[in-house]
């Protein structure tokens, strides 16, 4: 006696989707995680981020309302007609992570550097007399 499996379109879907010998060359659906470390140390809040293929111009990074955002963009200009490519997923990457500080840190000093995929961010404590204690606002 053989065993039927009802039909299910959706399952079908999400199993070609994930799989290795399907293709869908929308960005939107690719998934893609950049690892973040984030730890302090007496003097210094220290990120590490992984942003492998990405250069330097590649990557923007500013402070907004006490978190930290990195930006990545890189697009590929070379386009190579001799090629029969099979799979070409390398075209464009993009990506924006949002950390939040749980420090006060100075902006101003902060140093970054990108050394083999790997970009640290080195942003200094500012001192306990440097942080803003408030305002009192009067009223008119």
């Amino acid at each position: 006696m053989a065993l039927l499996k009802r039909w299910d379109p959706f399952k079908e879907f999400l199993e070609k989707f994930f799989s290795e010998e399907e293709f869908l060359p929308l960005p939107v659906f690719r998934f893609s995680s950049y690892p973040v470390d984030v730890y302090e140390t007496e003097k210094e809040v220290v990120v590490n981020m992984e942003v492998p293929g990405f250069t330097k111009e590649d990557l923007k990074i500013n402070f907004e309302d006490g978190y930290l955002v990195v930006e990545g963009k890189k697009t590929e200009t070379e386009e190579k007609e001799e090629k029969n490519y099979w799979r070409k997923e390398r075209r464009q990457a993009s990506f924006r992570r949002i950390i939040p500080l749980l420090a006060e840190v100075d902006y101003e000093k902060a140093k970054a550097r990108l050394k083999d995929g790997v970009l640290e961010i080195v942003l200094p404590k500012l001192k306990k007399e440097e942080t803003q204690k408030g305002k009192e606002i009067k009223i008119d």
